[in-house]
């Protein structure tokens, strides 16, 4: 699954912001760089405004992922429609198949009804 762009923005923005984290608070487990990178970014825009960035980018990811739960509920309610259909033309083909075959017999003074009921069965369908 390919997500969207801007969902792919918010993921990369969300992890440079956890990294960003982890470089002010847990700088001596990260190297200068990253520490000096970190305070950068963070400093650009406050630490107030760099927070509601980030939690836009969160907000972002969360949106999407209930749209996906909405499609995928909107999916399964279609499926399961399409399946009780089926069960139901299935369960009427059969007994349609069923009461065919019982009539058969019934029909052998009739050759050109017989001749039809036949191929029916034998998969060869109602042509007339």
């Amino acid at each position: 699954m390919t997500l969207p762009q801007n969902v792919a923005n918010a993921v990369d923005s969300l992890r440079i912001a956890l990294n960003d984290w982890t470089a002010t608070y847990a700088s001596e487990f990260c190297n200068d760089d990253a520490v000096e990178a970190a305070h950068k970014r963070i400093s650009a825009q406050g630490t107030l405004g760099y927070i509601c960035d980030t939690m836009a980018s969160l907000d972002i990811v969360r949106a999407h992922l209930l749209s996906q739960e909405a499609e995928i509920t909107d999916l399964i309610s279609k499926r399961d429609f399409l399946l009780r259909n089926y069960n139901a033309a299935e369960s009427s083909l059969a007994a349609a198949y069923a009461l065919l075959r019982e009539v058969h017999h019934s029909y052998r003074a009739h050759p050109a009804l017989h001749a039809r009921i036949q191929a029916h069965l034998q998969g060869a369908g109602d042509e007339a």
